[in-house]
């Protein structure tokens, strides 16, 4: 992820899986009322007596009680999963070898949710059967609230938080080399601004600049992608979670309420101009 002095776009981030490994991308597309193309637009759903086929694709907005997610099965993380793009392949860890899966094939994606499941029952006996929430149309996105949503962090607040938990954290637990910001779960990191800055952006709006895109050429620029800031993020124990190893000894929730007293991470913003979001973009407060 790209560090800079100047405001701009650090990095971009999908997570098509909810629950499971995201990616790093160059650009994306936010779409108006909804969120970042592609973002999860999947869920593992934990299946009982309501849902014993497990080829059913529930397409409705659900509480995320309902799925596996890494807050409760932190072994998620450690899932190997690689998406291609766009994200309706991807390749797994099937327990002897990295298989091929496209999701848009219902068999496929019953296969692929059984790995997860018997992946996950090596560290949890007790954890319901999954099956593969979403369809290809992307009709629904599973945020964690029901409104379309893209979640915007700072770097500077990752770099402060980490000089904090170095300070403070017992000798028995080790310090990551850097806190890797996927911990978060966010779609845009933005470099430039001082720490801790960006919760009080709630109701102001963000324009992106650097990508004015084309639909043909010939044709006249779009106008910049923008975002109006709705909320800040109220964090759980998901960010003490490593995104690649699933290891929870790293207290950041605990480091966050007890050395700034709040539990915010981010900030939640609603999609107003549909636009393309590239790495090195710039953008501007209004």
């Amino acid at each position: 992820m790209t560090k800079s002095r100047l405001p701009q776009v650090a990095g971009v981030y999908c997570f098509p899986i909810k629950g499971l490994r995201g990616y790093e991308t160059p650009k994306a597309e936010l779409l108006r009322g909804a969120g970042m193309k592609y973002d999860r637009i999947w869920a593992l759903s934990k299946a009982d007596q309501k849902t014993p086929d497990p080829t059913r694709s529930t397409v409705q907005w659900q509480n995320k009680s309902n799925f596996a997610v890494q807050f409760a099965y932190p072994e998620l993380a450690a899932f190997q999963v690689e998406f291609g793009y766009p994200p309706d392949t991807l390749d797994y860890f099937d327990g002897e070898q990295m298989r091929p899966c496209d999701l848009r094939n219902v068999q496929e994606r019953v296969s692929f949710a059984r790995a997860v499941d018997q992946y996950l029952k090596q560290h949890h006996q007790s954890a319901p059967p999954l099956f593969l929430s979403g369809n290809e149309s992307a009709q629904v996105q599973f945020f964690d609230r029901k409104l379309g949503q893209v979640s915007i962090l700072n770097q500077a607040s990752l770099d402060d938080l980490s000089v904090k938990l170095r300070a403070n954290l017992p000798s028995s637990v080790e310090m990551p080399n850097e806190l890797d910001i996927k911990r978060f779960r966010g779609n845009v990191v933005l470099s430039g601004m001082p720490a801790w800055t960006e919760l009080q952006w709630v109701g102001k709006e963000i324009t992106f600049h650097g990508s004015l895109q084309l639909a043909t050429v010939g044709d006249a620029p779009k106008p910049p992608c923008r975002i109006r800031i709705t909320q800040k993020i109220t964090r759980c124990s998901n960010i003490d979670v490593d995104p690649v190893t699933g290891d929870t000894s790293v207290p950041l929730l605990q480091t966050i309420k007890e050395q700034y007293n709040h539990g915010y991470f981010g900030v939640v913003g609603e999609v107003i101009q549909t636009g393309i979001v590239s790495k090195g973009d710039r953008f501007k407060l209004i």
